[in-house]
């Protein structure tokens, strides 16, 4: 099995089907060399924007964003709101996960769910329980079905055309397309790549990170996860 099916997406995805990990293994790799090429050989596609003035601190604002994209910008830049990091009343996101969360917009992530509310914002276990806990209507939490998940979905299937509402019925039913709108979540997107990149464990609730070279899973991977892993890495250290 690839790293990334048995360390993580058993934990997160909470399948062992091999048709569902390879395919979220595929999207998650789509994601990884787009953003690489994005962030590589150019210094003018990130643009940190403030308000703050000499004099003048910075009220902390909840309801503005952390940074956007442009779909019709041909630069394909991403701006970073930098004045809410660090002043909120509460942890927020930081400030890469929210240039790959941006940037993973570029390229046809969507925004389905926010990461959950936190003192670990965006914790990959409880993303998953909250994703499907908002599928169903549970707990309190809402998914929005994207207009264009629908849209990709009805090309793919033109003679089953579907709305949102029923969209959201058959995400219940359908375990390959629930866990394929699970990896297009941008915020989950941003998370995982984080996590790989820094080897943070998939599940946080032990409060303990990945430090340690994962012999075992290691000594069975192809030199295609050696190298798989290894953009993680070049990736990070690109931004």
């Amino acid at each position: 099995m690839a790293i990334i099916s048995a360390v993580i997406y058993q934990k997160t995805l909470k399948t062992k089907d091999v048709a569902i990990l390879k395919e979220a293994e595929h999207r998650l790799k789509y994601y990884i060399d787009h953003i690489h090429k994005h962030f590589e050989g150019t210094d003018n596609n990130v643009m940190l924007a403030t308000c703050t003035h000499l004099g003048h601190t910075y009220v902390h604002n909840g309801n503005i964003p952390l940074g956007f994209t442009y779909a019709d910008d041909m630069h394909n830049r991403v701006v970073i709101l930098v004045d809410n990091f660090g002043t909120a009343q509460t942890l927020s996101s930081k400030v890469e996960l929210t240039m790959l969360h941006e940037t993973s917009h570029i390229y046809g992530s969507m925004d389905f769910m926010q990461a959950p509310s936190t003192a670990r914002a965006g914790e990959a276990s409880e993303f998953s329980e909250a994703f499907v806990d908002g599928i169903f209507g549970r707990n309190h939490e809402v998914i929005n079905i994207d207009d264009n998940f629908v849209h990709s979905y009805n090309a793919a299937n033109p003679t089953h055309i579907i709305n949102k509402a029923q969209m959201q019925e058959l995400l219940k039913h359908d375990e390959m397309l629930k866990a394929n709108a699970f990896i297009d979540n941008a915020d989950f997107v941003s998370r995982m790549i984080s996590d790989l990149g820094s080897k943070t464990s998939a599940n946080f609730e032990s409060k303990m990170r990945l430090r340690k070279r994962m012999t075992d899973v290691n000594h069975n991977a192809s030199a295609f996860e050696h190298e798989f892993a290894l953009w993680y890495f070049k990736l990070l250290l690109t931004i």
